[in-house]
């Protein structure tokens, strides 16, 4: 049997409550939240547990509620009272009810006409109190018989309570496998980073055997550079000695020169003193100078001379 525009109205407000409490907690600190209950919600919880599916022609949250606090505090009243007369009606089991939610004292039940909602948050039919309802009892209610709306809200709330379980069981499942499917990709990736390792360690010691030889072959290098080093300052210091050498040989030969050109010298006037000499010997003169042992010591002189000349 379809239910009531009360009962339809109480339900939609159990999923638009959720829904506001859902959106302030996204975007942020929503004008009056603070007259939101967490028992309005655990209540709106136990009604609606599938509230974020939004049914098509369904306003997902009113925009009154967060532009004028009367708006969404009397939404609140209204949904207090509704609840209260499903427990006092026995069509919502009053074990189910937050305690506190029994002492809520709702604002006053005479309401204004532009308060009065339904459906989806337009003006329409809702219940309203004169005189508070008169609770009855489980055990007269049996002898009665439930009322038609009363099954239809019972059966409503057990087929909630009964996808409620069935969410449960499949969020444990769900659970279940992905811890399954998370502990068989720890593993995984536990079995590639210990074959990383062993491929890394093989790379390791690779890398070191290369790096011990490159240092070796440096090592060699570096000797023989030392022994080129030492080669070419043997060779510079050598090139400087026979420099020196060169230099003394230099002046040597200077020397030399000069004692050459003196004797020379001395030899064109020996060669001269001869040449006079012979001239007067030709004409008949002794010259005192030129006896045979004077002759005899130029001659020497002037092979002495064309010694070091040759």
């Amino acid at each position: 049997m379809p239910t009531s525009a009360s009962e339809q109205n109480t339900l939609l407000r159990a999923r638009q409550l959720q829904r506001l409490n859902e959106k302030n907690e996204k975007e942020g600190p929503l004008p009056f939240i603070d007259k939101l209950m967490p028992e309005d919600l655990q209540l709106a919880n136990l009604l609606e547990p599938n509230w974020k599916v939004v049914p098509e022609g369904e306003v997902d949250v009113p925009e009154e509620w967060t532009k004028r606090s009367g708006s969404l505090t009397s939404t609140l009243t209204h949904f207090r009272k509704s609840v209260k007369l499903l427990v006092n009606n026995q069509e919502l089991p009053l074990d189910d009810i937050p305690e506190t939610i029994e002492h809520i004292s709702p604002e006053p039940t005479q309401t204004r006409e532009g308060d009065k909602e339904g459906g989806n948050g337009y003006e329409g039919p809702l219940i309203e109190f004169s005189e508070p309802p008169k609770p009855t009892t489980r055990q007269g209610k049996a002898k009665t018989g439930a009322s038609p709306s009363a099954k239809t809200f019972q059966d409503v709330l057990e087929a909630n309570k009964e996808h409620q379980r069935r969410r449960e069981v499949e969020g444990a499942n769900h659970e279940r496998q992905r811890r399954l499917e998370v502990e068989k990709q720890l593993a995984d990736t536990t079995g590639k980073l210990r074959d990383l390792d062993l491929q890394w360690s093989g790379e390791k010691r690779a890398l070191n055997d290369k790096l011990s030889q490159v240092s070796k072959e440096l090592d060699k290098n570096t000797g023989e550079r030392d022994q080129a080093i030492d080669r070419l300052n043997q060779a510079t210091i050598q090139l400087y000695q026979t420099k020196d050498k060169l230099s003394q040989t230099t002046i040597l030969l200077d020397e030399t020169k000069k004692q050459l050109d003196n004797m020379t010298t001395e030899l064109d006037q020996v060669k001269q003193a001869k040449e006079r000499g012979e001239q007067r010997r030709q004409q008949g003169q002794i010259d005192p100078l030129l006896t045979d042992e004077n002759y005899e010591t130029l001659r020497m002189m002037m092979s002495k001379c064309k010694g070091r000349q040759g």
